[in-house]
């Protein structure tokens, strides 16, 4: 209603949980990838809904996230695969409105690859060097990160908050990156903050 009075820290307290709930639905879905799903769009939401949820608890402890560049595309030799997978699917002949959304889709995700080829395999290294500094030892790969970090969250107490609040941005703003046909839709939840 108008002249209500709203406190920031609450809006953004209830955008950080009702997003929370949206990357949890999506958990599913995303373990068990299936053909029939829309799996492109999945991955997009899934990177739509944590920055939207990190941007509201960085608002909530006055923290600011810095958005890591668009990755550049690789051109050459290291291109070639991604190259001649997006000229096959161009030359799908879609029949059906359907058959375009998945050419579509199929293109963007062959951009999408090309930009884990030139940088996902730096950006895991990183997530280890980082979630070193969490653990106190680094992990052996991304999986046993995920695992012994999702233990070191049930027992961490608020002392830990802000460390893991930065080491989830920046695992998501880098994979946001990495999403380069995506990155005109996952702007839209770089969250601006609200003035009222």
């Amino acid at each position: 209603m108008a002249g209500t009075t709203v406190d920031p820290s609450a809006l953004s307290f209830y955008t950080a949980t009702y997003m929370l709930t949206a990357v949890m639905a999506l958990s599913g879905p995303l373990t068990e990838l299936r053909p029939a799903d829309q799996q492109a769009e999945y991955l997009t939401w899934d990177l739509m809904v944590r920055r939207a949820m990190l941007w509201a608890i960085a608002e909530v402890e006055g923290v600011k996230i810095e958005p890591a560049p668009p990755v550049t595309l690789p051109t050459g030799y290291p291109a070639r695969i991604t190259t001649v997978l997006e000229g096959t699917v161009r030359r799908m002949v879609p029949a059906t409105p359907v058959d375009e959304a998945n050419q579509s889709a199929a293109l963007a995700l062959a951009r999408w690859a090309a930009a884990m080829v030139a940088v996902g395999a730096a950006n895991v290294e990183r997530d280890l060097d980082q979630a070193a500094v969490l653990l106190g030892h680094r992990p052996a790969d991304q999986a046993a990160a995920d695992a012994e970090l999702e233990r070191f969250v049930l027992a961490a107490g608020p002392e830990h908050d802000l460390a893991l609040l930065e080491y989830f941005a920046a695992q998501t703003e880098a994979r946001v990156a990495e999403a380069v046909p995506m990155r005109q839709r996952l702007e839209q939840y770089a969250l601006a903050k609200v003035v009222l």
